[in-house]
């Protein structure tokens, strides 16, 4: 199943991406891109994009985070740095919930 990503504003570090706000509109494959600094393991103390909150592509309306810097023993995902057209590695996979496992190239969750 290919599902392109749909991108919605950016969200600071500090707002909450609540679950009911997801489940009510928000569809699988929706993106937004988290701004932050250097206290969310970001290199340099300019806000600057240092990870994405998605809705799960499988249908099951999880809401999953991946940073782009590791901070606290928490992994990470290099991205390509396009906004438009994300690409993410490794893969991603939803573990503890529904099991999804996939992977966001070019901007397609698959």
């Amino acid at each position: 199943m290919l599902i392109p990503v749909t991108i919605v504003p950016n969200i600071l570090h500090t707002v909450t991406f609540h679950h009911d706000i997801a489940k009510s509109s928000l569809t699988k494959g929706t993106i937004a891109y988290i701004e932050g600094d250097d206290r969310h393991g970001a290199p340099n103390t300019d806000v600057q994009i240092v990870g994405l909150i998605y809705v799960c592509i499988c249908g099951c309306q999880g809401i999953g985070s991946l940073p782009f810097y590791k901070y606290d023993n928490h992994d990470a995902w290099q991205w390509n740095g396009d906004r438009e057209k994300p690409t993410l590695k490794p893969s991603i996979i939803r573990k503890k919930t529904c099991g999804w496992h996939g992977y966001l190239t070019d901007g397609i969750f698959q």
